[in-house]
């Protein structure tokens, strides 16, 4: 065989293998972006959920009121049953 045909095959067989490697680079990059942006979507939703959570805690809290608001509406819910249960 030739030095220029040896010189032309190593030329080839190298090329292929940057190729299969830069392939390689490049899937393994594009799974790592993918991961990253599954990770990211589900941190963005517990985070979502975690601010909806937060948001309902604190309407509820403040709908319940104080004490004094507690007892006053058991006591209408009280004077409600009894004007109703009078058969009025």
């Amino acid at each position: 065989m030739s030095a220029f045909l040896k010189a032309l095959v190593a030329a080839l067989i190298s090329g292929v293998a940057n190729a299969l490697l830069a392939w390689r680079d490049k899937a393994k990059a594009d799974q790592d972006a993918d991961t990253a942006a599954v990770e990211k979507a589900a941190n963005d939703t517990l985070q979502d959920t975690a601010d909806i959570a937060d948001a309902q805690a604190e309407n509820n809290a403040r709908d319940r009121g104080g004490a004094a608001d507690v007892a006053r509406r058991v006591r209408d819910r009280l004077a409600k049953s009894k004007a109703g249960g009078s058969g009025g």
